[in-house]
This record gives C-alpha cells, structure tokens and sequence, in this order.
C-alpha cells in the first residue's frame, strides 16, 4: 500500500488509502475525479465484494492488483466491470498508465453525469404542454420524429420558444440542425 501510494504522489496525484475495504466503504462518498486500486485478497471483505459494494459508482473505476491472480476471478473482476487486473509484481509505468487511464475514464464519467443532471434541470423548466410533446417525441422514435416534424408546423409562439431554448444550450439529434430537419 505504501509504495503504491508514493508512486501515485510522485506522479502527482493525490493518494488516499484506507487499510481495509470495510474502512474505504464506511468513509463519506466523495464525488470526485479519480479511481481505486485494490488488492484483489483482502482480509475481510474480499476485492471483488468491495467492487460489489461500489458498483453504483460508475465515476470510480476500479483496478485490481494480485500478486497470486486466477483466470476465475479475473473474469469475474473484469465481467463485473473492472478497469484492468495487474499481477504482482509491477512496473510503475505500467501502473500509473493505468491510473492516468482510468482518471480520465472517471473524469468523463464525471462530465456525463454533469450533462444528464442539466438535461434534467432544462426538463423541469418546460410547460406542462411543452413536456407531454417532448415525452410523446421520445416515444415515437427518431424516424418517426423526423416525419411528423416535415408535415406538422407548430404555432410560431411554441416555434420561437422552442428555438430560443435550443439556441441556450442544443442538444444534439441525429438528422436535427437548428433550423430544421436536415
């Protein structure tokens, strides 16, 4: 644990270690960018529980070391969606690829799940009206979308609303561009 931790702070990230699983799992939730490296046997609760516990936490990846790895639980680490499995012993470079890898996964995850909520957020500001079209949108399907959208003109009152918010923030739709249906 400790060398691992000061190769990750030479490399200039921020370490944090927790001598168990039970331990990292009692800690408060923090949303950040970032990833967990585990050893795949821990006494108690055991890497791939840990990973278990963890797997409503897409934005942390999750790589497992082993000095003493099977097929068996490699597969299972990996089908249960591990970043990657390393065996002991390895090289620091190998290691910190891995950790750069899986920030970056973790970053993105991280952006997407910002993206969803603002979506969310610009849902809840829509009329009652504007949300049963957009709900009755979604249900039809995106060819069918395509093909209501050429025949029916709406009032220009909801035309010109609806150009304004998309002009806000556009949310991209294949074969929509902002001034019709390409």
């Amino acid at each position: 644990r400790a060398s691992i931790a000061r190769t990750v702070e030479l490399a200039g990230w921020k370490p944090v270690v927790a001598a168990s699983a039970e331990e990292f799992v009692a800690r408060p939730r923090v949303i950040a960018a970032g990833c967990l490296v585990v050893e795949q046997a821990l006494p108690g609760m055991s890497g791939l529980d840990l990973q278990g516990r963890l797997a409503d936490r897409k934005e942390l990846p999750v790589i497992f070391t082993s000095s003493e790895p099977n097929i068996q639980t490699t597969v299972k680490a990996m089908k249960a969606g591990a970043f990657e499995f390393l065996t002991k012993p390895m090289n620091d470079a190998v290691l910190m690829r891995a950790i750069g890898s899986a920030i970056e996964h973790s970053i993105a995850r991280l952006a997407e799940a910002r993206r969803i909520d603002e979506l969310h957020q610009y849902y809840q500001e829509l009329s009652r009206r504007e949300r049963q079209i957009m709900d009755a949108v979604f249900a039809l399907g995106e060819a069918t979308v395509n093909q209501v959208a050429m025949t029916i003109p709406s009032p220009p009152t909801r035309r010109s609303r609806a150009r304004r918010r998309v002009a806000r923030d556009p949310v991209p739709m294949p074969g929509v561009t902002r001034n019709g249906i390409s």
